[in-house]
């Protein structure tokens, strides 16, 4: 127990009922953070899976959650990209790219999240902007982390005298995408699975 006085007046403080009040809070936060985690992976799941019905507006409730936290934690960063990266794939799917490049600009850090240059570098090529496309596929090989499959599809495209990527290997390449957003860029940029 501690005495303080305040303004003339004894304040006793039990450090028993602040710990216990403290310890309660903190594993709240700790179920709270639990159910978030949960209901980012079945949003994720079902966006792999195809099931979109009612995604979007999981997928901003997630992300209003995670953005107060992004500059605690890189990974929290991390999960707050990628719910924009499947909002924006939806709207790519929906032909919306106002909304698909407005969900995009949203993504934080972008120069170490090498999905949004990869899918950029995808989407102005597919409309023809040769020198942004070409920004973007530069922006994806500065990218300290980077995802092989992405690399070969884009050393294919991009800079086929430099990758030598042979057709076996492409074919390798595609057969590991499952995001319906990569997916459609890629046929758009006559990529496809045989």
């Amino acid at each position: 127990m501690t005495k303080l006085v305040i303004n003339g007046v004894k304040v006793t403080i039990g450090w028993a009922p602040v710990l216990v009040t403290f310890l309660v809070i903190c594993m709240i936060m700790l179920l709270v953070e639990r159910r978030y985690m949960a209901a980012y992976k079945k949003a994720m799941r079902d966006y792999l899976e195809g099931n979109h019905e009612n995604l979007r507006p999981r997928l901003l409730k997630l992300q209003k959650h995670y953005y107060p936290l992004i500059s605690k934690e890189t990974a929290k960063c991390n999960i707050f990209n990628t719910l924009c990266l499947a909002h924006a794939s939806l709207d790519l799917l929906d032909g919306d790219e106002e909304s698909f490049l407005t969900q995009m600009k949203r993504i934080l850090k972008e120069e170490t999240f090498y999905p949004k240059q990869y899918m950029m570098a995808l989407y102005y090529r597919m409309k023809g902007q040769t020198e942004e496309a070409l920004q973007r596929y530069e922006a994806f090989l500065a990218c300290v982390q980077q995802e092989s499959t992405m690399r070969t599809v884009l050393d294919y495209l991009f800079a086929p005298e430099h990758g030598g990527i042979d057709e076996e290997t492409l074919e390798q390449a595609l057969r590991e995408f499952h995001n319906p957003g990569n997916l459609f860029l890629m046929e758009q940029n006559g990529l496809t699975v045989k």
